[in-house]
């Protein structure tokens, strides 16, 4: 199963999450993104384009990004505390293509309760509550909550048979 997941702003790629998912599996491509670089949307397209996954997971700024990409490809996304009260940069709906949150109750940098209510207005029935996990972290995500919600995403999507 492939996936590209995209870090947070001051993150790094790499790390314990990206590990896990390997040893899950999982063929996971985990860009370093430089998001002041004007043309990172760009090549983050070609790396959609070029990997194929079969979802995005995107996190803060990665988020954003998975969002998007997920418009235009019309792949899965799971969003972890994602930083989507920017405008999107395609005016098209996910045409039931899954979207799937995990926010952090107590994410003091981007307001969850806001994330929530601009997806569900935006997305309109494409949005499903029943996708979206509320757990008890703030704006970075415990590597506990990622595996959590990575497992919630592959068995909701019925994407287990790709592992």
């Amino acid at each position: 199963m492939r996936t590209i997941y995209f870090h947070g702003l001051e993150s790094k790629s790499g790390g314990p999450k990206v590990d896990w998912l390997k040893k899950g599996g999982f063929d996971v491509l985990a860009p370093n993104m430089n998001y002041q670089d004007p043309s990172m949307f760009t090549r983050a397209s070609e790396m959609v384009t070029n990997h194929t996954p079969h979802f995005l997971i995107g996190s803060s700024m990665g988020g954003w990004f998975a969002w998007n990409l997920g418009k235009i490809f019309k792949i899965p996304v799971l969003l972890f505390n994602p930083a989507i009260l920017a405008p999107t940069l395609i005016d098209i709906n996910f045409d039931k293509v899954p979207i799937f949150l995990i926010l952090g109750k107590n994410d003091d940098v981007i307001d969850p309760e806001k994330t929530y209510r601009f997806l569900e207005k935006l997305e309109g029935e494409n949005f499903k509550k029943e996708n979206v996990m509320w757990e008890e972290h703030g704006h970075r995500t415990p590597e506990l909550v990622f595996q959590k919600g990575v497992n919630f995403f592959i068995k909701t999507t019925n994407l287990n048979h790709l592992r």
